[in-house]
């Protein structure tokens, strides 16, 4: 199954980023994370505009690989990305492009321009995400990596979905069935005060024979019938 993957890196690692992604890792999956360096000129166009690329580039995406170098941890951006990969589900997988060698523009700072230092984890990236060493040679291996990360992804949404099923299955009813319930049983307690304050019927006398018999006689003698 073709993945959608977002890639999440600090622009100064474009360089290296990109030799990642023009070695096919993702098997033919379309590519997404990539972005003008314009986007980034924050005074030119807000912090309000990144959002919005982002969220974009995030939209259909089932796996996130963050692109780790030197300086990604202290990017606010790839903290942002992350975060709402997170929500959206999306697989999670780390791998460390610092060692790439990187032939930039003029004038940028010298840690661009070969190997350097290893680089701390983004924050928002969570514990026990797989973090893998960017090795060229092994093509069919990180590809194997993203897809096993897109079904985690799966899953994890799949368990979500189910919590959220039983979670609406337990939930208590709304607040006019809630008061409909109330009412009957108000009415309910009431009937039953009601009959335990009501006066007791009259106690039942055994039947007396000769009174009976005694109003039967009379009437017989008066012609009152049987």
């Amino acid at each position: 199954m073709a993945r959608r993957v977002f890639f999440s890196f600090h622009f100064d690692d474009s360089w290296r980023a990109n030799q990642v992604r023009m070695a096919n890792v993702v098997g033919g999956a379309e590519v997404a994370g990539f972005y003008d360096h314009s986007l980034y000129e924050e005074k030119k166009r807000g912090s309000d505009a990144i959002r919005r690329e982002i969220l974009k580039q995030l939209d259909g995406t089932s796996v996130t690989v963050v692109l780790i170098g030197t300086h990604t941890a202290a990017r606010p951006w790839v903290d942002f990305e992350i975060r709402e990969s997170i929500k959206r589900g999306n697989g999670l997988v780390g791998i460390t492009i610092h060692h790439l060698g990187a032939p930039p523009w003029p004038g940028a700072p010298a840690y661009l321009w070969g190997p350097s230092q290893p680089g701390n984890w983004p924050p928002a990236l969570p514990t026990g995400t797989p973090v893998y060493i960017w090795d060229p040679t092994r093509r069919e291996a990180f590809a194997r990596v993203i897809e096993e990360a897109a079904q985690r992804g799966e899953r994890l949404k799949a368990v979500k979905q189910l919590g959220q099923r039983r979670a609406f299955a337990m939930k208590p009813p709304p607040t006019v069935g809630a008061s409909l319930a109330d009412m009957i049983r108000r009415k309910q307690q009431a009937q039953r005060i009601a009959r335990a304050l009501a006066p007791p019927p009259p106690p039942r006398t055994a039947f007396d024979i000769e009174a009976l018999l005694r109003e039967y006689r009379i009437k017989r003698i008066l012609g009152g019938g049987d």
